[in-house]
Parts: C-alpha cells; sequence; structure tokens
C-alpha cells in the first residue's frame, strides 16, 4: 500500500499537497490516451470543482488521485442519511435476489437436463451390457 497521508474535512480532501473541495457529485480519476512528453500517464478528476489534473511524473499522481476520489466518494456516501441509504440497500437486495433467482432457475433446467441425459446414458449402457450378455450366453 502507499504511504499517502489523506486528510478528509467536511470541506475538502487533501492528498498529496493537492486540496480540492468537495461537491455533491461522485468523482472518477481519469487518464489522458496522450502522455506527456516524458512517456509518463496524466489525468484528471472528472466530477470535481475546477480542473483538477494529475501527473505521473508529479507528487499528485495517479495513485493520490485515486485516493482523492475514494475519499471524496466515501465521504458522499457518508453524507446521506439513513433512510436514504436503506432504499439503496434495499434496491441492491432485490437486484440481488432477481440475480440469484435467474441463476437458480438456470441451473434448476441445466440440472433436469443433467439428469435426463444421464438416466438416457444409463439405459443406453445397461442395453449395451445386456446384449454382451445375450452374445455370450
Amino acid at each position: 500500500m502507499s504511504n499517502l497521508v489523506i486528510t478528509v474535512t467536511d470541506e475538502s480532501v487533501t492528498v498529496a499537497g493537492m486540496t480540492i473541495p468537495h461537491n455533491e457529485y461522485q468523482w472518477r480519476s481519469a487518464t489522458n490516451r496522450h502522455t506527456n512528453t516524458d512517456g509518463s500517464s496524466w489525468g484528471w478528476i472528472d466530477g470535481a470543482q475546477g480542473q483538477v489534473c494529475w501527473s505521473d511524473n508529479e507528487p499528485f499522481n495517479s495513485v493520490a488521485a485515486g485516493a482523492a476520489v475514494r475519499a471524496h466518494n466515501k465521504w458522499l456516501e457518508d453524507q446521506q442519511p439513513l433512510p436514504i441509504k436503506i432504499i439503496k440497500a434495499k434496491r441492491a437486495y432485490q437486484e440481488a435476489i432477481a440475480g440469484f433467482n435467474s441463476i437458480s432457475a438456470q441451473y434448476a433446467i441445466a440440472d433436469a437436463k443433467l439428469k435426463s441425459v444421464k438416466q438416457a446414458l444409463d439405459e443406453l449402457n445397461a442395453a449395451m451390457a445386456a446384449g454382451r450378455e445375450a452374445d455370450h450366453a
């Protein structure tokens, strides 16, 4: 892990000497497809106020930017009232149940097919064995 010092207050996040004011939006770290002239990557924090840029040849680099994004997004989540968190958790739970039920239904279909095919194979093997016994009798 990194030894970055991350300071989060109700007003801002500070990482690697860069202080970024909080706002009401989720942040994400973006990377420019073109590198710096020395070949290092650079980018910005999407959603932050102003133009917050990072560069991998500076102290405020991609790792620091990612830490700032995670700290802000956690701070933002922590600001939500408990009833909103419960609503989100219920929605996530319902989505998880729907996914589970879909997979469970697929499993039940696959299991029934497997049992049917195994039974047919067992019957064919039994018929083959009975045919061999008849040949030897």
